[in-house]
């Protein structure tokens, strides 16, 4: 199995607040940079092949535990779905999980996920609404619906939502792609255009196309970093578990 990590973006926020000029996977957590804790989480996985996507200060990033650097020449005008075709080569031949730049997790988050025999797959935070609660004072201004069906398939994702709202989970940035997954998702969105696209929106297309996503829950260390608040707010937040 393949990895596949999104570094392409500048992270405006965080840089912007620090005065930083560097990518988000090379922000440190709980004195660590995030492309580090992610390498380590895969490797315990027994995922050795790993290559990055990157774009933005790509100069920075250099790993010797890295297999691959592609880099999107597009980063500015472009979204992660652009990135990961930008490597579409690594994923065309091998079972691949696909991991945001900006995320750190154990390797005990992932360890459910590659075990799915599913073509597409993705893990989902249950416990989100803490760490939301914590992350902004309205989380619903930042939280979308996410619904899965008896079976653990997705079935609505994306839309704005209220208190009144049933939200199951946050969508962790986390996806499993087989390798007839891949042949799937590729000739789908070789139809549009995939410029601006975020994998919520790729989601919710394979959605409106019955194309079966399979939801695996966790409620195990994840976390995003947006901002320089994220960022000490999750290291309090998982004080007795780091």
């Amino acid at each position: 199995m393949n990895a596949l990590i999104l570094c392409a973006g500048m992270g405006s926020r965080f840089n912007k607040e620090q005065k930083v000029s560097k990518p988000k996977c090379l922000i440190e957590f709980n004195k660590k940079k995030i492309i580090n804790l992610q390498i380590k989480a895969l490797n315990r996985n027994n995922i050795k092949n790993i290559a990055i996507v990157t774009g933005y200060e790509s100069q920075l990033i250099n790993h010797c535990k890295i297999k691959k650097i592609y880099k999107n020449q597009k980063w500015k005008e472009t979204n992660m779905i652009y990135s990961m075709f930008c490597a579409s080569d690594w994923i065309d031949n091998k079972d691949c999980i696909i991991s945001y730049g900006d995320i750190f997790y154990s390797a005990s988050t992932i360890s459910n996920l590659i075990k799915s025999q599913e073509n597409i797959n993705i893990l989902y935070h249950e416990d989100f609404m803490k760490m939301w609660q914590g992350r902004y004072k309205n989380p619903y201004d930042d939280l979308e619906s996410f619904q899965v069906d008896e079976f653990g398939y997705l079935t609505e994702i994306g839309a704005k939502v209220t208190k009144k709202d049933n939200i199951m989970g946050q969508f962790m940035g986390l996806i499993l792609i087989k390798k007839d997954g891949w042949k799937i998702i590729n000739k789908e969105l070789k139809k549009i255009n995939i410029s601006k696209i975020d994998f919520t929106s790729l989601l919710k297309y394979l959605l409106e196309k019955n194309i079966r996503v399979k939801c695996f829950p966790t409620n195990d260390i994840w976390g995003e970093i947006d901002t320089k608040e994220d960022l000490i707010f999750y290291q309090n937040y998982y004080a007795d578990r780091l």
